[in-house]
């Protein structure tokens, strides 16, 4: 039988010796150790054991938050880089005119990075706010996180 990769958006960096904070950005949830190496090595500690990348590697967040070294001509082979990879929120609100509160309501926002005043001003741009209402967010998820 033959299979195809499945279209999932990872996260990656390519480690250029110098780049540690990039790196320690992308590894920060996981819980697990890197090692920095004085000769250029990160000592990674994958699901597998001890991977070592080298400089020129790229750095993987897999889709279940693990991290692994990949070698630049699989990495360029296996993926392709992503523009405008947007992620989507669902986003729970109050809407209010000077202290009396008119109302609340829910919809789903777009942002290719997370920012507070963007959201908003997307929230105020879909319910066509002309009253000039003061939004107020209850509750913001990412909607990968919901299913």
């Amino acid at each position: 039988m033959k299979y195809r990769k499945k279209p999932i958006i990872i996260e990656a960096v390519q480690w250029n010796g110098e780049n540690v904070g990039d790196i320690m950005n992308l590894a920060y949830s996981t819980f697990r150790p890197l090692e920095f190496e004085h000769n250029g090595f990160v000592k990674i500690n994958t699901l597998e054991g001890v991977m070592k990348a080298s400089v020129g590697d790229y750095i993987i967040k897999g889709v279940k938050g693990e991290i692994y070294p990949c070698k630049p001509d699989i990495f360029e082979q296996t993926y392709e880089l992503v523009e405008d990879a947007m992620t989507n929120y669902f986003v729970s609100y109050a809407f209010k005119s000077n202290s009396s509160m008119l109302g609340f309501g829910c919809c789903v926002i777009s942002l290719d990075k997370f920012d507070l005043q963007e959201l908003k001003n997307k929230v105020e741009s879909g319910i066509n706010n002309q009253e000039n209402y003061e939004i107020i967010p209850l509750c913001i998820t990412k909607l990968k996180d919901l299913m």
